[in-house]
């Protein structure tokens, strides 16, 4: 298969894989899960994991035992889900899928069952699911091969760009929101101290008006302050005026004496 059939290949499996972490989540937990990372229905570890096995078995290793295909599998979902999880949570501070109730996980990002699931499914894809879906890719047409990879390729694009811009702006929304909560507590239990303890309640509205007074006072200050200083200001300027205006006056005097 040529670039075009790969991307069209990419996102079949992804789509793939986000309706199998719905059902298998919604399974585990008791409860309809909508997974993956992504506004639209695909998952893209899910097709990354798949073409690059598919690559390697195709390439590589032709006609491969089933156990072969389930241990690279295996080894290959750890590879790529442990870094793939870690570099989520750092840069976005959020955990798209948890491990840490699952036996045998490593920090939540990995566990033992999941990666024999994903072995297994490596299997399905590779002996069952490839030689029903290759064929229809290499039969379809370059110009609709084309087409379509152009219009996967531009929507799945968008997708992941929006829904990055849109992970960004909400940490900042979450970090605002966050402030307002903790402001409101600090106003309640302000306001519970306040009611309960009437003592309290009198040392602390004493000292908000003593503060109010002490801002008004400096505030009444820095006016007259301000007023001394325009006034002084005015007066220097009519002084000016005035010394200006006689010299000019003793000048003329002058001038006309002489002549």
């Amino acid at each position: 298969m040529n670039l075009n059939r790969y991307i069209i290949y990419f996102i079949i499996l992804s789509f793939c894989g986000y309706v199998y972490e719905i059902v298998a989540m919604s399974i585990w937990s008791g409860k309809w899960e909508n997974r993956g990372f992504l506004f639209g229905p695909v998952i893209p570890i899910y097709g990354v994991g798949a073409t690059l096995g598919t690559i390697l078995f195709t390439n590589l290793l032709p006609n491969p035992r089933p156990i072969t295909v389930f241990l690279i599998g295996a080894i290959a979902s750890f590879v790529l889900e442990y870094p793939t999880h870690y570099i989520l949570e750092k840069k976005f501070h959020r955990k798209w899928w948890d491990y840490t109730n699952a036996p045998l996980n490593i920090n939540g990002r990995v566990c033992l069952p999941a990666t024999i699931g994903f072995g297994v499914g490596a299997i399905v894809i590779i002996n069952i699911f490839n030689p029903f879906i290759i064929p229809i890719l290499e039969r379809m047409s370059d110009s609709l091969a084309n087409g379509l990879s152009l219009l996967l390729t531009v929507t799945f694009t968008w997708d992941l760009a929006t829904t990055i811009a849109y992970i960004s702006d909400f940490e900042d929304r979450v970090a605002h929101l966050v402030d307002d909560v903790i402001d409101e507590h600090i106003e309640d239990i302000l306001d519970n101290i306040l009611d309960e303890d009437k003592a309290v309640k009198d040392v602390f509205y004493s000292a908000v008006d003593k503060v109010n007074d002490k801002a008004s006072s400096a505030k009444h200050l820095a006016g007259k302050g301000i007023n001394k200083i325009s006034n002084a200001s005015k007066l220097y300027k009519l002084t000016v005026k005035r010394f200006v205006r006689e010299k000019r006056i003793r000048l003329r005097r002058f001038k006309n004496k002489d002549e």
